[in-house]
C-alpha cells in the first residue's frame, strides 16, 4: 500500500474530469491501511485518521509532513470502519467492538490516548458504520445485524435497538432522508426506517405468574399458566379443576379463534372464548393435544387419535398405528400440529404433523378411521418438528423446524408440491414457525439462532427481531396497533422459570433495488437530490460503480 495523502486540482472540460496532482504526502508508517477518513475543509487544516490491519488507528496532518502524530491502541483486530461525529471518533474492528475516542484529545496529543468507552453488539465482524442527524450511531456486519447506538450523558455507549435482516452480510450503511440505506451481500440496496417505541424496544418485563412455571398460553387477554405440580392458574389465581394439568397448547397463529388446551395423561381442559370444558380419560395415557380452528385432536400411547369439536363432543376415533409403521423404533410419533382443508371435490381432509417430521392424513368424509402416511411431505420435513400447518384453500402450508416452508396441493388423491411461494424474496429460513396477520398484511415468524424474527411476507425482509434464547421454550407472539396506528409486536416467553414479555414497533424495511450489483455492495453515497428523487452512487465487490436515480416516494429505481 502506498499510504499516500494527496491534494488534486481538477477541471471539467467537454464533459470530462481532469485531475492534476498538486501536493502528495507519503506517510512514514509502513502498514496496510484498511479504512481512512479525512477531517477538515482545507489543505492547511486537514487531518487523516486511518486504521491498519494491526488494529492501530493513526492520526496525521499531511500539511505538516509525513509523520504520524498519534497512534491509538485498544483494538485487537483489523480496523474496518471509522466515523467522526461531534468531536468524537467511532471505530469498529475485527475484534467485534465499537469504540469511541475524543477527537479533541487526539488533536492535542499528550499522554497515551485511551478510548472513552467500548462495547460489543455483533456476533461477527462489523464492516459498516454511519450516523444519523439525531446523533445515533449505526453499525452492521456479517451477522446481518444492524445495531443502533447512543452516547448517554455519562459518556457510555448504549445499545438502543437492533434489527436482524435476511439479505446476507452488510458492508455499507448510509443515513439519508430519515431512513437507513443498507448495501447487502446479495447486491440489493435496502431502505430501513426504525420504529420508535421507547427507543423502539421497551425493556423486557417479568410477569408475575406462579412458582415453578412450566407452561403458559393466552385466551384473548387472559393469561393461563401451569406449574410443575400440574396446577392451572388464571391471571395468577389457582383454578381448581380436580385434575393435574402439566402442559398447555394454544391454537396456531393463523387461526381465527383463540383456543387453549391444558392437559395431562388423564384429562384435557378445552378453553375457548365462551366456554370451558374438561375431558377425562380412564386409560390415563394421553401424550398430546393439538387444535385447529374447528377441531381438537388428542393422541395417546395406544396409537389412538380422538377428534373433538370445540365443545368437547367426540366426533371420530382413529387408528394411527398403520400410518407410522415405517418409523424407526426409537422415533416417537407425537402430534404437534393439526389442520383441515377442503379438496377440489368438496371433501374435508385432516392432516396431522408430528415432532419427528412425520405427516399423516385422512379424509373425514370417508368411513375409514385409518390415517395414511405422506412420505413426500415427510421427506421434505426431514425429521424436523412440524411447527404449524395452514389451510390455503385446496393447498396446505407446512412450517417445519428444519428450515423448510413448503406448500402442497391435494389433487387426484395425492399431494403435489405447489409452485406458488409462501413468502417473496426466497429468504433462507432457519426455523419457520407460523404466519401472523394484522389487517391484510401477513408476516412469517422464524427463530434464527437465539432470536425470534418477523418477516414481511411480501418482501421476505425482517421487520422485527427479539433476543429470546431460541425456540426450544414455550412462547407466544401477538401483533397489535397502538393509539397512533403504529404496528406493535409482543413476544412472551419463559426464561429460567420466569415469564418475560417484550414489545417493540415493527420496522419498515423495503427494497430500493434487488440487484444493483451481482455481489456485495461496499459503499453507497447520495450525490444529489431534487424533488422526490435522489442520485446515488454504489460500488461493489464486482468492481462496478453504479449510478442510480431513486424515487423516495415509490422507493424504486
Amino acid at each position: 500500500m502506498s499510504n499516500l495523502c494527496a491534494l488534486y486540482g481538477y477541471e471539467v472540460e467537454d464533459g470530462k474530469l481532469k485531475l492534476e496532482l498538486q501536493k502528495p504526502v507519503q506517510s512514514e508508517h509502513v502498514a496496510t491501511m484498511l479504512y481512512g477518513i479525512i477531517l477538515g475543509d482545507s489543505w492547511q487544516n486537514i487531518a487523516v485518521v486511518a486504521g491498519t490491519v494491526f488494529g492501530e488507528i493513526l492520526y496525521s496532518e499531511p500539511a505538516n509532513g509525513s509523520e504520524v502524530k498519534r497512534k491509538l491502541l485498544g483494538h485487537t483486530g483489523m480496523i474496518f470502519g471509522l466515523h467522526a461525529l461531534e468531536n468524537l471518533l467511532y471505530s469498529i474492528s475485527d475484534d467485534r467492538s465499537l469504540r469511541v475516542w475524543s477527537l479533541e484529545a487526539i488533536k492535542l496529543g499528550g499522554e497515551q490516548i485511551t478510548e472513552i468507552d467500548s462495547v460489543f453488539g455483533h456476533s461477527a465482524r462489523p464492516f459498516a458504520i454511519c450516523s444519523s442527524p439525531d446523533n445515533h450511531i449505526y453499525t452492521a456486519g456479517i451477522d446481518q445485524l444492524v445495531c443502533k447506538w447512543k452516547m448517554n450523558e455519562e459518556k457510555k455507549l448504549v445499545l438502543v435497538d437492533q434489527l436482524s435482516l435476511s439479505t446476507g452480510g452488510i458492508r455499507s450503511l448510509k443515513y439519508y432522508d430519515d431512513a437507513l440505506w443498507v448495501g447487502s451481500e446479495t447486491g440489493a440496496l435496502l431502505e430501513v426506517t426504525f420504529a420508535s417505541l421507547c427507543s423502539n424496544a421497551a425493556p423486557p418485563t417479568a410477569l408475575k405468574t406462579c412458582d415453578d412455571l412450566r407452561g403458559f398460553g393466552y385466551m384473548l387477554d387472559v393469561l393461563y399458566t401451569v406449574d410443575g405440580k400440574g396446577q392451572l392458574y388464571k391471571n395468577g389465581e389457582a383454578v381448581h379443576v380436580g385434575k393435574c394439568l402439566r402442559y398447555i397448547n394454544v391454537s396456531p397463529p393463523h387461526c381465527s379463534k383463540d383456543i387453549l388446551l391444558a392437559f395431562e395423561k388423564n384429562a384435557c381442559a378445552i378453553i375457548t372464548e365462551d366456554k370451558e370444558t374438561l375431558l377425562e380419560f380412564e386409560e390415563g395415557n394421553v401424550v398430546s393435544a393439538v387444535c385447529s380452528a374447528n377441531y381438537i385432536f388428542i393422541y395417546n400411547l395406544n396409537k389412538l387419535g380422538r377428534l373433538y369439536d370445540l365443545s368437547g363432543k367426540l366426533l371420530r376415533e382413529f387408528d394411527v398405528s398403520t400410518s407410522i409403521m415405517g418409523l424407526p423404533k426409537k422415533v416417537s410419533f407425537l402430534p404437534s400440529a393439526v389442520e383441515t382443508f377442503t379438496s377440489f371435490d368438496g371433501k374435508e381432509h385432516l392432516v396431522i404433523g408430528s415432532t419427528c417430521g412425520h405427516v399423516i392424513h385422512c379424509c373425514l368424509d370417508d368411513e375409514s378411521n385409518v390415517f395414511e402416511s405422506l412420505p413426500e411431505i415427510s421427506r421434505v420435513c426431514a425429521k424436523g418438528q412440524i411447527m404449524s400447518i395452514r389451510d390455503l384453500g385446496n393447498r396446505i402450508a407446512i412450517y417445519c423446524k428444519n428450515g423448510s416452508l413448503s406448500c402442497w396441493t391435494y389433487k387426484n388423491d395425492i399431494f403435489l408440491p405447489s409452485a406458488l411461494p409462501l413468502i417473496q424474496g426466497a429468504p433462507s429460513l432457519d426455523w419457520p414457525c407460523g404466519s401472523f396477520f394484522l389487517g391484510n398484511q401477513e408476516y412469517i415468524a422464524e427463530f434464527h439462532s437465539t432470536d425470534f424474527r418477523l418477516l414481511n411476507r411480501d418482501t421476505g425482509l425482517v421487520v422485527l427481531s427479539f433476543l429470546c434464547g431460541g425456540g426450544n421454550r414455550p412462547w407466544f407472539f401477538r401483533l397489535s396497533e397502538d393509539s397512533n396506528g403504529k404496528t406493535l409486536g409482543t413476544l412472551t416467553f419463559i426464561r429460567k422459570e420466569t415469564l418475560v414479555r417484550v414489545t417493540a414497533g415493527i420496522h419498515t424495511v423495503s427494497s430500493i433495488a434487488d440487484s444493483l450489483h451481482v455481489s456485495q455492495i461496499v459503499s453507497v453515497r447520495q450525490l444529489c437530490s431534487y424533488g422526490d428523487s435522489s442520485v446515488i452512487c454504489t460500488t461493489g465487490v464486482d468492481c462496478q460503480v453504479t449510478f442510480s436515480e431513486v424515487n423516495s416516494v415509490t422507493q424504486g429505481i
